[in-house]
């Protein structure tokens, strides 16, 4: 019986974690930096593999922005490759919900590519 009482709580929990699992979000990936971003990875942070290039055949130039639609909420690794081909690895990023920029400027990419060990 004392379990009956906590039900209605845990039904509002299991609702709203249903709701989550099915929102979704987009990045806006805002590119301020000097290098062109010639690949761009987007995986949940419980898998291994990094899945498709979300850039395609595109290429996100200096000065340029690009929007990923449709992403389900939840955390993220993130992974750019510039046109030297130097790798920037970012883990943990939450996306939910609503528009998320991100700005990429020269430090941001030089510190992160010094830390990425790919």
């Amino acid at each position: 019986m004392r379990l009956l009482r906590y039900l209605p709580v845990l039904v509002g929990i299991l609702a709203h974690a249903s709701l989550s699992a099915r929102e979704r979000g987009s990045v806006v990936l805002i590119n301020e930096s000097s290098f062109a971003i010639v690949q761009l990875f987007i995986s949940p942070s419980d898998r291994f593999l990094w899945g498709e290039d979300r850039l395609g055949w595109d290429v996100l130039e200096s000065g340029g922005r690009v929007r990923i639609r449709d992403v389900p909420c939840g955390r993220y690794d993130v992974r750019l490759v510039d046109e030297d081909g130097d790798a920037c690895v970012v883990y943990g990023v939450s996306i939910c919900g609503k528009r998320t920029e991100w700005v990429i400027r020269d430090g941001d990419l030089l510190a992160c590519q010094w830390l990425s060990f790919e």
